[in-house]
């Protein structure tokens, strides 16, 4: 199985006369509506720029765009594991891709992405102990610098 290589882009300081926008803590990106898009970095940022724009389209501002990329990269990393999937994505034009599989592959990731979260957030709700264990790792979480990377690293699918 082939994986698109992740992102090494770090926070970037501000430019006289740009904003920062920041999807994930680990995807922070400089606009410049001034720079031409040439060099990898530059496409790499106005994809993600444009990423975060359709999801606002899509979710409205009621939903962080943080809340929004998680979920959209969760799902990705879900379907990434459907090698047949990857196949027709890898070999085939998006229009073609999009009357095979992928369709049904998606919504079969965010049903089991809703009902993955929502059994544990109801264990963690009903279950004193669970809770107690957990808020503990997340304080280790909350510790360590770039989390983002764990991602890949817990896939046991």
């Amino acid at each position: 199985r082939q994986r698109a290589q992740r992102s090494t882009m770090r926070p970037l300081p501000r430019l006289e006369g740009e904003r920062k926008s920041c999807a994930i803590r680990s995807v922070c990106f400089r606009q410049s509506p001034k720079r031409e898009i040439g060099d990898p970095g530059d496409r790499e940022r106005a994809f993600l720029s444009e990423l975060v724009q359709k999801l606002n389209e899509l979710f409205g501002a009621e939903i962080r765009d943080k809340d929004k990329v998680i979920f959209a990269v969760h799902i990705t990393e879900k379907l990434r594991s459907n090698d047949r999937v990857m196949a027709q994505v890898q070999n085939n034009p998006q229009e073609q891709a999009l009357e095979a599989d992928l369709p049904d592959a998606a919504t079969e990731a965010i049903i089991d992405a809703m009902t993955s979260h929502g059994d544990m957030a109801n264990r963690l709700l009903s279950e004193p102990e669970a809770m107690t264990t957990f808020v503990g790792l997340l304080y280790d979480l909350l510790r360590r610098q770039g989390v983002g990377g764990l991602i890949n690293t817990g896939e046991a699918e």
